[in-house]
C-alpha cells in the first residue's frame, strides 16, 4: 500500500504554523523541520544548504539580539521554506537529477558561467556528470 505525500512545507502545511496559537510553538516546530530539510540537502546539494543554513542563523541572529519579534521570525522562516520549495521545482523544471541540480547549483553561483542559458547549463551537466559516472565505474 502506497503511504500519501505529505508535504510539510505546502502553502496549507505553511498558513497552518502562522495561525497556530503559540507563536513559540509554531517557531520551534518551523525551525526543526527547515532544519531536517537543510541536513538531507547537505548530503546532496552543499551549496544550496549551506545557502539555507546561513539565511536561517541570520534570522535568529536578528531574534537573539531583539531586531525582529516572533512574528517576523515566522513569517522569514515561511519565506525560506517557500525558496526551498521553489528550489526543489527548479529542479524538477529543468529535468535535473539531485546529483545534477548540486552541480548546477554550484556553476550557477560562479561568474564565470552567468553567461549560460538555463538549457545550454543542464546539457553541460548532464555530459559531466554522465563522463563521471562512466569514469567511476
Amino acid at each position: 500500500m502506497n503511504k500519501p505525500q505529505v508535504d510539510l512545507l505546502s502553502d496549507d502545511f505553511l498558513l497552518e504554523v502562522k495561525n497556530m496559537k503559540y507563536k513559540n510553538l509554531a517557531l520551534e516546530l518551523l525551525k526543526r523541520i527547515l532544519n531536517d530539510e537543510i541536513s538531507m540537502r547537505q548530503t546532496t546539494n552543499l551549496a544550496q544548504a549551506k545557502k539555507f543554513s546561513e539565511m536561517m542563523t541570520g534570522v535568529f541572529k536578528r531574534y537573539t539580539n531583539a531586531q525582529i519579534d516572533t512574528a517576523q521570525v515566522l513569517q522569514e522562516l515561511c519565506d525560506i521554506a517557500e525558496h526551498l520549495r521553489l528550489e526543489d521545482n527548479s529542479a524538477k523544471q529543468l529535468g535535473l537529477t539531485p546529483e545534477e541540480f548540486a552541480f548546477y547549483t554550484v556553476l550557477s553561483q560562479n561568474q564565470s558561467t552567468q553567461f549560460l542559458q538555463d538549457e545550454k547549463m543542464r546539457e553541460l551537466i548532464h555530459a559531466i556528470v554522465t563522463r563521471v559516472r562512466k569514469s567511476a565505474t
